[in-house]
């Protein structure tokens, strides 16, 4: 152990000063093996400082006045450097021990702190564990269920979580069965394609139709356009004529009969021109119907015939499973009933 080993609060070591004179009356008094038979501590702690502190350089023997041999004299401070250093030393031990002391106390209130709260966490855990089987026998409720309400199977009716389990099962388990269904699925397909096409068709020829009445509407709206032109020319002329004859009573009740008749050609026209509107569109969405109608029917013809077929193909791939069943089983009995030869 170093002088530099203390801990902050020892304050770094020092040799004292040593001067202070030796008692040799005292120390004639002291009894040597008095001491180390009856162990006593307190002789020693009452000279201690003295020993340790006491300076002999001045010292001569009392009997022949000779002053003291360098090798005693240099071996006595050797003891009491080394006893200033050990005592040192023992106070840095005390103040580490109780530095020790108390940072083990806070570990134990700390040990204590952490034990409670291991066992508030393995409740926790226990709770959670008992909250997870619960959850876990939900779950397991909610999957049988659902095995049991989702994709079923048409033959054996087992229940599957996905439309993958199922297909899976199908080409296991029932692989003929799995191959008419993909026919059949197959022919939908190509009648939906069918139908997706028709119905474009429709859409093209109604977008056709609509652009046709356009045309049609706007041809009407130019014919009503210059028919108004005309009248309005006429009725221009006719206020002309009347601002010329106002002189005349004659000629003004030749131009009110000529107003009249004018604006009752113009009612007629106007009538002639709403029936032929309305005609067109009613013929229009009648042939709109006629075609709708053919088209859905011969739709639904075709479909209806698609479905007879599959049915006697289905039909006639039964019969002839059945057949080679027959057939098998006739072989099976035949080879069981064989006789056997010597």
């Amino acid at each position: 152990m170093t002088p530099s080993s203390g801990t902050s609060t020892v304050p770094p070591f020092k040799f004292r000063h040593r001067g202070e004179k030796v008692d040799w009356r005292q120390i004639n008094k002291v009894d040597i093996n008095l001491v180390k038979s009856q162990l006593d501590i307190d002789t020693l702690q009452d000279h201690i400082n003295e020993v340790m502190f006491c300076s002999l350089d001045g010292e001569r023997c009392q009997e022949c006045r000779s002053p003291v041999d360098p090798g005693l004299l240099k071996l006595l401070q050797l003891g009491q450097l080394s006893m200033e250093w050990l005592l040192h030393c023992q106070e840095v031990l005390s103040l580490n021990q109780h530095a020790a002391e108390e940072r083990l106390e806070a570990a134990r209130m700390e040990q204590k702190q952490l034990l409670e709260q291991q066992s508030q966490q393995e409740e926790k855990v226990k709770a959670l564990n008992e909250e997870l089987m619960l959850k876990g026998k939900v779950v397991s409720e909610l999957q049988s269920k659902l095995l049991l309400c989702s994709h079923k199977c048409k033959i054996c009716k087992k229940g599957f979580l996905t439309p993958q389990f199922l297909q899976s099962h199908m080409q296991r388990r029932h692989p003929e069965d799995h191959e008419s269904q993909l026919e059949s699925d197959r022919d939908l397909k190509s009648q939906i394609d069918i139908l997706k096409t028709e119905i474009s068709g429709l859409k093209e020829q109604n977008v056709q139709l609509q652009q046709k009445l356009q045309l049609k509407e706007e041809l009407w709206e130019s014919k009503l356009q210059q028919t108004k032109d005309y009248h309005e020319s006429e009725m221009n002329k006719l206020l002309d004529e009347l601002s010329r004859a106002r002189s005349s009573v004659s000629g003004e009740q030749e131009i009110e009969r000529r107003l009249q008749e004018m604006q009752l050609s113009m009612e007629a026209l106007r009538k002639q021109e709403m029936e032929k509107r309305q005609e067109m569109q009613l013929s229009i969405e009648a042939q709109r119907k006629q075609e709708m109608e053919q088209r859905l029917q011969e739709m639904q013809l075709s479909i209806e015939a698609q479905r007879k077929q599959e049915m006697e193909q289905r039909q006639e791939m039964q019969l002839s499973i059945e057949a080679q069943r027959k057939q098998e089983m006739e072989q099976r009995r035949r080879r069981c009933s064989f006789p056997l030869r010597l």
